[in-house]
Formats: structure tokens, sequence, C-alpha cells
């Protein structure tokens, strides 16, 4: 919360803002601590956004918009290593340079600053104090965290206003409160989710990275789009509609994207909105009518923005239930192979997508299996079958799969392979769990040995049954062998 005061910079008070600073900075450079790089990154970001609230408050106003106390919030829940004496003199400091070279008093500027600071810790205080984390926020009860955390915020803030509004503005101390927690309510609202959904850059960076070809559909752009539109729209109208019309295009973002691209095209609303009613407001006539008029609009804006939010954050909760109920649907439970149905699924996909594919398919039986639970216990078993999956799994592609059909047998499909690799793969597998010890819970060591049967088809046409069948003789005949043997369908048939 910042206002536009005063004339010319004393560069004396710069001076010596920069003289605090560089102790600051001197040892964040010279500490390998990582935590100190992200206070850096913290203060440097705290800066550029308090300069861009600053470009958004006309002359003897408020900021229309002011993303640095959200931006703060947000990183702090997010990362708990800034929660720091260190990291929130840096933040205020960096609002307070802000203000000096936008050429406010360095003794308002300063108070305003740390107001701006005092709505995020009375926000983290209470949250650190709840028995749901903040960080969990996406989820269903998650987003009705973030609401009362930007209520707690905004209200605490707002004990700042009963001083500073009847001092710059010459207005109640009544006023003052309602002006600063509406202010803030709506700016946390807008840029909270923001920060609190945004990808971690590492893993977006890859994903930018990685190379993939990208095809847009109507469904995919259209509701960005019409966000756009209808902003645009509003610039021709008076009144609700100018509020009420945009929602219907953020529901449809809702309802088609992630959280945090719906939380940007929200930001983008709100943005627009506060910045369009600033101007309007400008050239309005009468003094209370406009404050009035404001804090309505204000309160408007922020209750439409969490409309889409809510609704994205129960969409997305949904849709993680729906995927984690299909993967229970498909995947075993002790070993996350995939399980009879899943294999099943996975075979008629390749069908489908691909004709006159070689096809390779591994069954695979642990030998004395049930001597292990016997001997060990069922626990012990459990965690054999766990290390013979991920085992297999470390000589496999990505598109070959693991399936489990029940007790100690198991399945391996191979598409796109030839007969020699299924073979050569089948080998590679026997061989290193056979040199392998496994480490059970009581520190005893045991090995275990697996029979393989391969089965083969050239151009996929055979059913997977067929290939089960397949496979299955050949097994058989790797277990009559003496167990711990590699044996093909057709050496099974010399």
């Amino acid at each position: 919360m910042n206002v536009w005061v005063g004339e010319g910079l004393a560069a004396q008070e710069v001076y010596t803002l920069i003289q605090l600073f560089n102790p600051i900075y001197s040892k964040i450079d010279s500490d390998h601590d990582p935590s100190n790089r992200y206070v850096l990154i913290l203060g440097l970001l705290v800066f550029m956004l308090a300069l861009l609230g600053i470009a958004s408050r006309p002359m003897g106003s408020l900021a229309c918009v002011w993303p640095a106390n959200a931006f703060l919030l947000g990183a702090m829940i997010r990362q708990p290593l800034l929660r720091t004496p260190r990291a929130w003199l840096v933040a205020c400091v960096s609002m307070v340079l802000a203000d000096l070279i936008t050429s406010s008093p360095f003794l308002i500027a300063t108070v305003l600053s740390v107001g701006n600071l005092v709505g995020v810790y009375a926000a983290l205080y209470v949250l650190e104090r709840l028995p749901q984390k903040a960080h969990e926020w996406d989820q269903r009860h998650g987003v009705l965290l973030m609401i009362f955390a930007a209520l707690v915020a905004s209200m605490s803030a707002g004990f700042v206003g009963l001083f500073a509004y009847p001092l710059l503005f010459d207005g109640t101390a009544v006023k003052g409160y309602i002006f600063w927690s509406v202010t803030e309510f709506v700016n946390f609202i807008a840029f909270l989710p923001v920060v609190l959904s945004a990808p971690v850059f590492g893993q977006l960076w890859k994903q930018l990275k990685r190379p993939r070809r990208i095809t847009l559909r109507s469904s995919q752009w259209m509701p960005a789009v019409l966000v756009f539109l209808l902003c645009t729209v509003t610039l021709f109208l008076e009144g609700p509609a100018k509020l009420i019309l945009p929602i219907i295009a953020l529901l449809w973002c809702a309802f088609s994207y992630t959280v945090f691209s719906t939380a940007l095209l929200t930001l983008f609303f709100c943005f627009w909105t506060l910045v369009t009613l600033a101007l309007g407001l400008d050239n309005a006539a009468g003094e209370a009518s406009n404050w009035n008029t404001l804090m309505s609009w204000r309160v408007g804006i922020s209750l439409i923005a969490l409309v889409p939010i809510i609704v994205a954050c129960y969409n997305s909760a949904r849709k993680e239930e729906m995927e984690s109920l299909k993967w229970s649907a498909l995947h075993d439970a002790l070993t996350g192979a995939l399980n009879r149905k899943g294999l099943e699924e996975y075979h008629q996909s390749l069908a489908h997508s691909r004709s006159n594919y070689p096809l390779g398919l591994l069954m695979l039986d642990l030998d004395h299996f049930k001597s292990v639970n016997d001997q060990y216990g069922h626990s012990a078993g459990d965690k054999v079958l766990k290390a013979f999956v991920k085992n297999m799994q470390s000589h496999l592609r990505q598109e070959d799969v693991v399936a489990r059909l029940g007790g100690e047998e198991f399945i391996v499909l191979l598409p796109q392979c030839s007969e020699s690799a299924v073979a050569e793969i089948a080998q590679r597998i026997k061989e290193s769990l056979r040199a392998e010890t496994i480490t059970l819970d009581d520190d005893q060591v045991i090995q275990v040995t697996v029979s393989i049967g391969c089965a083969y088809s050239i151009k996929g046409e055979e059913s997977l049954s067929s290939l089960l069948c397949n496979a299955d003789q050949a097994l058989y005949v790797a277990k009559d062998a003496g167990r711990n043997q590699v044996v093909s369908f057709e050496a099974s048939n010399q």
C-alpha cells in the first residue's frame, strides 16, 4: 500500500539506504547458503513489483494494483527458508528504495513499507498455527485457506490506514481502515493464486527444453481469447455489466485450464478492471461519491475474481481424484505395475495406434517364492516383489510395460522390439536379479532367481491371450529345466 507524495529525491536518504543494503547483499554474495540466494532474488522481485505498483497509482492517490505484498506472502508460504529476519529486512528495504527513487519522502516511504509487511506477517503467523498447511492450497480445502490468508493480511494491513489515511489524505480513521483493507484484499485475491499455483521454475524449464510438436485446438485457445475479447468490450459498458460479462469466459477457463493458467487470466481481468476503473473515476465528479464507488467496485472485483479460482481448484481436485481412481483400477497396489485389466488396455491401445508392428512378451515367475513367504514372512515377500519390479524396469525402455498377473507371476510387454532383443532383455533381467541381494527389515540378506518364458509376434497379429498362452508354455519348459532359465516359445516346441 503506497501513496505518491512529496517532491524531489533526497540523495542523502538514498545513500543511507544503500549503505544499509550493501552489508546485506555482501553477506548474501559471499555465503554459499542456498537460502541467501533466495533472499537476494526475493529482494529484487519485490523491488520490481513495487515499482510496478507505483507506476499504477495516479498522482495523490493509492496504487491501483500493488502486487509486492501478495508475492511476498506467496513466496514465504512456498519457501519456508525465506522466513528469516534477513529476508524481512531485504523486502522492507526493497520497498523503501522503490519509493525513494520515485520521489517519496524517506519517512513516509519507510512507514508505508513497514505497513506493507504487517499484513504479510499477520497472515503467515496465523497460517503457521493452523493444522492444515497452506502450501496444499490447491486442494478443495486449500483455496479456503488462501481466502482466509487474504482476509487476515488485508484486515491487519487496514490498521495502518487508521493512522496513514488521516495523515496523508485528511480523511477519517474509519475510512482509512476500510480503504486499506479493501484495496489490500483485492490485490491479494488477484496476485496470491498466481504465486501459489506457479510451477517450479526447474520443472517448467525442463518442459520448455523438451522438444515436442505443439498443436492447439480451438477448445484450448478459445477460452483465453474470449477473456481478452470480453474485457475489451467492457471499455464500452457502464455499471455491473463491466464486472459480470468477463466472468463467463473466466468460468470457461476454470473448466478448461490448470489452476495456474486460470489464475493468470483472472489476474489480467483484475488488473484491467482496476486500471480502467481508476482512469474512469479520475474524470468523475464528487469526491465522496468517488470514494464509495471505488470501494464498492473493488469489493466486487475481488469477489468476482474468487469465482473462477474456486471453480478451478475444485475442478483440479476432481481431476486428481479421477486420475487416482483410474490409476488404482489399472495398477497393482503393491508394486505399481499394471494389473490384468491395465495390460489388456495397453495392448488394445497398441493395436489401435500401430499396425504390423513386432511385439514381444515375457512371462516371469519368481523361483520358489512360496518358501520366501514361509521362511521370512509375507512382509519380506512383498519387499522382494517390489525390488523385482524395480529391477525389471531398470532394463526396459519407456514404451515397455510391466504387469502383475497375480502372486509372483509378471508380464513384460515389449512393442517394436526384435526377437533377438526380446531374448537379450530377458537374459539381462535374469542375470541382474540373480546378482542382486535384497536386504530385509531385520537386515537379513536374501537372493532370488526368476524363470522366464518368451513369446514373439512378428506383425503383432496374435491376440494377447494367444501370446500369454505361448509364453506360459515356454515358462513351463524353463521351470521343468531347473528354473532360473530363459526359454522362447519356438525353443519349447523343438
